[in-house]
């Protein structure tokens, strides 16, 4: 995200559409596994490192998305 920010001519009103979009809907892909983990009755140390590794790929393929469009796209967003 530093990099990306002192970059001059950086689509950021894409980034922000495309990596919105992907976040909301990769949350709820990491909420629906993590209610099966509940359901199953997964607690303790294993229910932890799954949430942890949820919140990761929650946040880590909706930020690649974005930044992949909008390294295209032009400064403007158009």
């Amino acid at each position: 995200l530093l990099l990306m920010a002192r970059h001059q001519g950086f689509a950021w009103p894409v980034f922000r559409r495309v990596a919105g979009w992907a976040l909301v809907a990769y949350a709820v892909i990491a909420a629906m596994i993590e209610f099966s983990f509940i359901h199953n009755n997964v607690s303790g140390t294993p229910l932890l490192i799954l949430t942890l590794s949820l919140v990761m790929f929650a946040l880590d393929v909706p930020l690649s998305i974005g930044f992949t469009v909008a390294r295209f796209a032009t400064p403007s967003g158009d």
